[in-house]
């Protein structure tokens, strides 16, 4: 099974990602972020993604990488995130999403809408896939 192998490598990804002298091709961190973003989501919320998940450079390659992945209405969605983020200087605070501005968190909450509809992050296995080493 395709999507078997994808959540046995993502195990093995997760099981690496803090050994220092581990160097992870492209392909990985793309299946590291995409899957690393949807799990965070499922398990912590949406805003552990941005306090528990991505940092700022992270999140440029999440975004980067679901372009590449042809998915840009998802693309953009994290786009307008990002936006949002540095309006508040997220990351140069180092503050959690709850103690954002009300209108903060309402922008969160649309963009959220727009990357959970469809499960469209959740759909991406078959694409994610081909990005498996052969061996």
């Amino acid at each position: 099974m395709p999507h078997d192998r994808l959540s046995d490598y993502y195990d093995h990804l997760a099981r690496t990602h803090t050994t220092s002298e581990t160097r992870w091709s492209h392909n990985d961190l793309v299946i590291w972020f995409v899957i690393g973003a949807r799990c965070e989501m499922d398990m912590g919320g949406f805003h552990s993604v941005f306090d528990q998940f991505l940092q700022a450079d992270d999140l440029d390659f999440l975004i980067d990488a679901l372009r590449a992945l042809d998915e840009p209405e998802l693309a953009d969605a994290f786009d307008r995130i990002r936006t949002v983020l540095r309006e508040v200087d997220f990351y140069g605070r180092e503050v959690d999403c709850y103690e954002l501005p009300p209108a903060t968190l309402k922008k969160l909450k649309d963009e959220e809408a727009v990357i959970r509809r469809g499960d469209r992050l959740w759909q991406l296995d078959d694409k994610l896939t081909k990005l498996l080493p052969l061996n």
